[in-house]
């Protein structure tokens, strides 16, 4: 069996007044080259990596049902990196339970899921909100979900103890 290389190439154009473009050259590197590609590669990998470890941080940390919950609070939303993240979950928690009831359909406690919530940083807020389109984007998710693998998708992406699916 031979060992496989594949090239992604892609072509990334930032204007000098986008915040973008402000962030990518705030952004620390051990190098001072202007090698533009291997420091966007660096920080996709080091967004990665810390994304990952905040992931295992919170392992366990919600149940199965508040993970629906999250997820259905994202569903359909956009991500807008204008606002903080810990004020968007809220937020879109505090509707979905407002408007659609959620925690009823899900089986959550309000003040206990919102408590969890108040008490991320606001790096873990945004890995939960990742989290949430993680699933709903995941090549894996199942349109009819005949064998619960989406709760076992679930399940994985939020490190939720209780499988109880």
């Amino acid at each position: 069996m031979q060992d496989v290389v594949i090239e992604h190439e892609f072509k990334m154009d930032f204007l000098d007044f986008e915040p973008e473009w402000w962030g990518f050259n705030q952004f620390p590197m051990e190098t001072e080259l202007d090698d533009y590609s291997f420091k966007a590669k660096q920080m996709v990998h080091m967004l990665n990596e810390v994304y990952q470890g905040t992931k295992r941080e919170l392992k366990g940390f919600f149940d199965l049902n508040e993970a629906r919950l999250i997820v259905n609070a994202f569903n359909g939303h956009l991500y807008s990196p204008e606002l903080p993240n810990k004020t968007v979950l809220v937020a879109n928690v505090e509707d979905d339970i407002q408007i659609n009831v959620a925690d009823e359909i899900f089986g959550v406690d309000v003040d206990k899921l919102l408590k969890k919530l108040n008490q991320l940083s606001e790096f873990q807020a945004f890995t939960v909100i990742r989290m949430a389109y993680e699933f709903l984007y995941s090549r894996y998710r199942e349109a009819i979900d005949t064998d619960n693998q989406n709760g076992k998708l679930l399940s994985a992406i939020f490190n939720v103890k209780d499988e109880s699916y």
